[in-house]
């Protein structure tokens, strides 16, 4: 009886820790921090953060913009700029004081500057930016420092980054060049800019845009990350597989009207 007890009490005891230590570990990945005015850094899970940086659009709208920072063993990997010289300069200052990790990898998902915009900041850190060949040769108009080309991507085509991370081309949409990044471990969809959130209603920026193959574009990345939990869109705030829903829903006949 006594051993009963005392095994009661000591499985009471360790359940009522690791609960503690679950609760724990939910409020550290939640940390979050105010970098600057114009950008802000927020933990997802161990070894993954947001970046978001702010531009003032108009009086009215101050439009954000996200950005992944993944750990890869003992160094840290770059999805996206800031936006803009300045942005990326406080980033990477703010992962060397906070993370103390050095960062080995960039990777642009689209020519757009908020996407490449901190490509002169890389350049003077000496830290290598990597994009498809399309948005190697989409670059040249931006009088940017080109990326290094990691092939040319045909609709549907992936590729492997390490063991984690696959690079996927859906087409294009949002631009000619844009891409997505499913993180697998995390179980993540980088979905930049091709993947809209409600926060900031519409299709936003169509200058470069295919809206004729976009659709088709988000078919694709929805019949292929089927498991993603977390969708983390190129403006706004992250959210799950809705997302992609949401974003097709802005190709209705209704939604065209409006």
């Amino acid at each position: 009886m006594l051993k009963t007890k005392i095994c009661c009490l000591v499985l009471g005891f360790f359940c009522q820790f690791q609960l503690q230590a679950e609760v724990a570990t939910e409020a550290s990945t939640q940390q979050s921090w105010q970098v600057s005015a114009q950008l802000t850094v927020k933990q997802l899970a161990p070894g993954l953060w947001l970046h978001t940086s702010f531009r003032q659009l108009s009086p009215d709208l101050r439009f954000s913009s996200n950005g992944l920072l993944l750990k890869q063993k003992n160094e840290i990997w770059l999805i996206d700029t800031a936006w803009g010289e300045s942005a990326t300069a406080e980033l990477l200052a703010w992962i060397k004081t906070e993370l103390k990790l050095p960062v080995t990898k960039a990777i642009a998902t689209h020519y757009h500057d908020d996407r490449t915009g901190g490509a002169m900041t890389l350049l003077q850190q000496q830290i290598p930016l990597f994009s498809s060949q399309q948005t190697r040769l989409l670059s040249i108009s931006q009088n940017i420092p080109l990326p290094q080309s990691f092939g040319a991507l045909q609709p549907g085509d992936s590729k492997d980054l390490g063991s984690e991370v696959e690079i996927f081309y859906p087409g294009p949409g949002h631009s000619h060049d844009n891409l997505v990044v499913y993180l697998k471990e995390h179980q993540l969809l980088f979905g930049g800019c091709a993947v809209k959130a409600p926060q900031f209603a519409g299709l936003g920026n169509i200058a470069d845009a295919d809206l004729t193959h976009w659709p088709l574009a988000l078919q694709r990345v929805q019949q292929r990350y089927t498991e993603a939990k977390i969708v983390v869109p190129g403006h706004g705030e992250p959210g799950d597989l809705t997302l992609l829903s949401y974003s097709l829903s802005l190709f209705s006949a209704d939604a065209k009207e409006d």
